[in-house]
């Protein structure tokens, strides 16, 4: 987690900070059908989790790091410029396809990430 909940930088890329907040809450149910497309249940409207959320962060290097050093090879890697149904910051503008990205005059940025891998 590099971001704050407005998408500004807060956190080192490079790991080290573990972050505490409060409980998740309900992401899905926010997302309003869009992680959840062919059935849709409102969820508890306000949620409030009472149990802490802790949130490491991993770089990409750590990432594929560890994918390889378990043994898998790695046959593809892609980065988006958008989030899929989540409105992650507020910042984040509705792109289209239910993704959420940055506000025009903004460059973009990776917000998600997606990686093949198998087994050698």
């Amino acid at each position: 987690m590099t971001y704050g909940e407005r998408g500004d930088r807060v956190y080192s890329y490079f790991g080290g900070d573990v972050v505490e907040t409060a409980g998740v809450g309900d992401y899905v149910a926010a997302a309003d059908g869009a992680l959840s497309p062919t059935t849709h249940d409102a969820g508890i409207v306000d949620f409030q989790n009472p149990h802490p959320d802790f949130t490491f962060q991993h770089g990409i290097a750590d990432i594929v790091s560890a994918v390889l050093d378990a043994g898998f090879t790695l046959r593809t890697f892609r980065e988006y410029a958008y989030s899929n149904g989540a409105q992650l910051f507020s910042s984040l503008v509705p792109v289209g396809g239910r993704r959420f990205g940055t506000p025009p005059g903004i460059p973009p940025l990776p917000l998600m990430f997606g990686l093949v891998a198998e087994r050698r």
